[in-house]
């Protein structure tokens, strides 16, 4: 196989990084980190001033990096040494969660050819990966058992950074960071005294300022406030990552920053169940939608709607849920009109919902004589995916309920 050049090499390379990145964040953070590490690095590596990252496209992700034929007349091994302290110095800084596994990850997706040219110049990505987890594992040795009260926020601020920055724009996540704090100062005066600058730091990372009057903060009072800022944070994303949410948080920080968060007094387990509460009400609505879309294909949509009153009344005394959902008799012909959601759905559990969903499921499928189409697929066809998916997610058991309806 023909011998590559240097602007191949450097092409893969980058490509790669920037995939590795985007796994965790976005294409965006990606170009805008590995953009202030080569500015940082040009003055010792002649190769880097032929690579042109053009901020104004950050958003186009690889069609915003330049690479300049004149790069195949500089010293293969420059280059190669050059990408090897940009490994080290991103694996240094993407923090526990996210580093911890980045040079290997780079290794397992970059072409076998450029790997064999970076080991024919003394780069082996196996020994650096293993060197970097022993430079890891050195640190937490180094760190004294008792943290800053800052030393404790700052991971936990990286991270919600991290996935507002999924949601929006890095600009638009730090802003709206910097609300959510500002809001939570009427409770945390000390939180007036932290704020994410909205100016890069000197290798693209941003500064993160935390105030001397944090440290005199109690750890439990400090868990308090992160903890109600992690769920601000998560109640503003996009409804689809809140699932997946309080695990892409515990990714990120890593097991020992995820140690320390829990012994400042934060429950994971409780934010993600507030989380899912949030959006009871929608979800539900989404249910009764698709019940009386089946029900009204095979009678009318005035029966249909009585046959829901019906169900609810029959079943409201074994499941508390089903007493926020109200059905106006007047208004039967409404159809999904006549019901009410009440907010306070929102104060019950996820698996008491999965099961009062389960059982309206059951009930409903009684009502209806027409079983040349299994109720069940019909019903989860009017739901559409992401629907079946917060279902399952909240607990509600499709295929156990299409055995016991078959």
């Amino acid at each position: 196989m023909s011998q590559l050049q240097n602007v191949d090499i450097i092409s893969y390379a980058l490509e790669t990084i920037i995939r590795v990145i985007g796994r965790r964040s976005s294409e965006n953070f990606a170009l805008v980190t590995i953009d202030a590490v080569l500015k940082n690095l040009a003055p010792n590596y002649d190769a880097l001033r032929y690579i042109e990252i053009k901020s104004a496209l950050y958003s186009e992700g690889t069609d915003a990096i330049v690479i300049h034929e004149e790069i195949n007349t500089v010293d293969t091994k420059e280059l190669i040494n050059a990408t090897a302290e940009l490994l080290d110095f991103i694996a240094d800084n993407l923090g526990e969660g996210a580093g911890y596994f980045f040079i290997k990850e780079i290794r397992d997706d970059l072409e076998l050819d450029v790997l064999s040219i970076f080991k024919e110049y003394g780069i082996d990505l196996t020994t650096k990966h293993v060197e970097h987890l022993k430079t890891i594992k050195e640190r937490e040795q180094a760190k004294t058992l008792r943290r800053k009260n800052s030393e404790r926020m700052e991971p936990l601020l990286k991270a919600l950074l991290q996935l507002m920055n999924r949601h929006l724009p890095e600009v638009d996540a730090i802003k709206k960071i910097n609300e959510l704090l500002k809001e939570l100062t009427q409770h945390y005066p000390f939180l007036s005294e932290v704020a994410i600058s909205n100016e890069p730091a000197e290798y693209g990372f941003c500064i993160i300022d935390i105030g001397s009057g944090v440290e005199d903060v109690s750890p439990s009072k400090l868990g308090e406030a992160m903890q109600d800022l992690v769920g601000k944070v998560g109640g503003v994303i996009n409804r689809k990552m809140q699932y997946s949410f309080v695990e892409d948080i515990k990714s990120i920080l890593g097991n020992e920053n995820y140690q320390y968060a829990k012994e400042l007094g934060m429950n994971f387990d409780r934010i993600e169940k507030t989380l899912l509460r949030q959006h009871h009400d929608i979800l539900l609505q989404k249910i009764m939608n698709a019940l009386l879309q089946v029900m009204e294909e095979k009678t009318s949509i005035s029966f249909a709607v009585a046959s829901i009153d019906h169900i609810l009344g029959t079943l409201q005394d074994r499941h508390a849920a089903l007493r926020y959902l109200a059905v106006d008799k007047s208004r039967y012909g409404a159809g999904i009109d006549a019901i009410t959601i009440l907010p306070e759905i929102k104060t019950i559990g996820s698996h008491d919902l999965a099961k009062a969903i389960e059982a309206i499921i059951k009930s409903t499928q009684d009502h209806i004589d027409d079983k040349t189409v299994p109720f069940i697929e019909e019903f989860k066809q009017k739901l559409g995916k992401d629907t079946l998916s917060e279902l399952e997610k909240l607990g509600v058991n499709f295929h156990l309920l299409a055995l016991r309806l078959g």
